[in-house]
């Protein structure tokens, strides 16, 4: 028509379905707060529209799609030809053209949706998942331009928010926790913490160690804080190499990417694996077993280039386990603390029932197992790993 206004290209096309509106008009409304342009249905469509013109117009007019995952969403006929148009554009994800928000814990992406990386807003409060949300759009996070030097200790731990981005035989179990947890020792050494261990030079190619978990409803709130307060720990135990994680889970992983790829590179690299053990963990997480397959693959050797017994993974015991621990993780050393007292505890409730009952029993908790992880770096090398691929991996124990 005559007059009529060229459509303005949008920074985001927003995919979701019905029942996830106000999920969809929370995100539009953020990002618009933000500076962003949203093309939106539940903003931009209008009685007497052409809907399906209406959705090609706003995926052809915006640069990037944000698709808002959840159960319904995967059963939707307009939302797979949504996030297909725009995998289309990146099939690799480089571009970072397709953005998942996940907004339903129990959703589990079909086919090629599983690879991409996604930001989770549930289980966090509001103003944490909006900045989750921003971080996860961002096309240029900046940098950090400072971090604690870790030659002085510090008063009071601190750490550093890293950004936004997730075999060799083993030998003994971790001892004391109940028949069915048994952890018996492969050495004298193995399982207690260190009085004085070795600092660690830090390999240039990856992380010191790497926190394996299995995810929960409720945002892993508690997994996310242990790992901050390892880290916070082992700054003062171990030297950095430039740049590199002390530590790395999979809150670093950056939205858009191929998140498979980005753990595989460092479960090939990091030298100390960390298992959080829990019920969810060794019987309903398939991913959590070829995580542990993967580091598992690698060859270890003595700093001195001798054999070892030592495999570089560290089980941790999260949380009661009442289905009982599979051979294959019983028959590697785990962490087991120095006191007796606080041994007994550990066993009966894990790491994180600790947390719940005594701060103080936490704190000794993990500054102990920051100890065995740097002594584990002091003494082995993780050879680096090959594995390039899921396909051939176990996925279950």
């Amino acid at each position: 028509m005559a007059g009529e206004q060229p459509m303005q290209r949008r920074d985001f096309f927003i995919s979701y379905t019905g029942v996830d509106k106000q999920w969809a008009r929370w995100i539009a409304v953020t990002l618009e707060q933000a500076g962003y342009t949203t093309w939106v249905q539940a903003f931009d469509f209008r009685a007497g529209n052409d809907f399906v013109h209406a959705m090609q117009v706003g995926a052809e007019f915006t640069d990037r799609t944000i698709a808002v995952f959840s159960r319904s969403y995967f059963t939707s006929a307009y939302g797979t030809a949504e996030w297909q148009a725009a995998f289309a554009k990146d099939p690799t994800g480089e571009k970072r053209l397709l953005i998942p928000v996940v907004v339903d814990e129990e959703c589990e992406p079909p086919g090629l949706l599983k690879a991409r990386i996604r930001v989770t807003l549930i289980g966090i409060t509001e103003e944490e998942a909006k900045v989750a949300l921003l971080a996860a759009v961002d096309q240029n996070p900046p940098r950090p331009t400072s971090a604690p030097f870790p030659g002085v200790p510090a008063t009071t731990p601190s750490v550093v928010f890293p950004g936004d981005q997730p075999a060799v035989a083993s030998s003994a179990q971790v001892r004391g926790v109940k028949p069915e947890l048994r952890l018996g020792r492969a050495s004298s050494r193995i399982g207690v913490a260190p009085r004085s261990p070795a600092p660690v030079e830090r390999r240039p190619e990856g992380p010191v160690f790497h926190l394996s978990y299995a995810h929960t409803g409720q945002g892993n709130k508690d997994v996310l804080r242990f790992f901050d307060d390892l880290v916070a720990d082992l700054d003062q135990l171990t030297t950095a190499a430039p740049g590199q994680p002390v530590g790395f889970t999979d809150r670093m992983l950056s939205p858009g990417l191929d998140w498979q790829r980005e753990l595989l590179a460092v479960l090939n690299t990091c030298q100390v694996f960390v298992p959080l053990l829990s019920e969810r963990y060794l019987h309903h997480s398939p991913w959590c077993v070829k995580e542990w397959d993967v580091f598992s693959r690698r060859a270890v050797r003595s700093r001195d280039g001798s054999a070892t017994l030592q495999s570089g993974i560290l089980p941790v015991l999260w949380a009661r386990v009442g289905s009982g621990i599979p051979r294959r993780v019983q028959a590697v050393q785990g962490f087991v603390p120095e006191r007796a007292a606080l041994r007994n505890r550990y066993a009966a409730e894990g790491v994180l029932g600790l947390a719940r009952m005594s701060e103080k029993d936490y704190r000794e908790v993990v500054w102990s197992i920051a100890l065995e992880i740097s002594r584990i770096a002091a003494e082995v090398v993780v050879e680096r790993g090959t594995t390039s691929t899921t396909d051939d991996l176990e996925s279950q124990f």
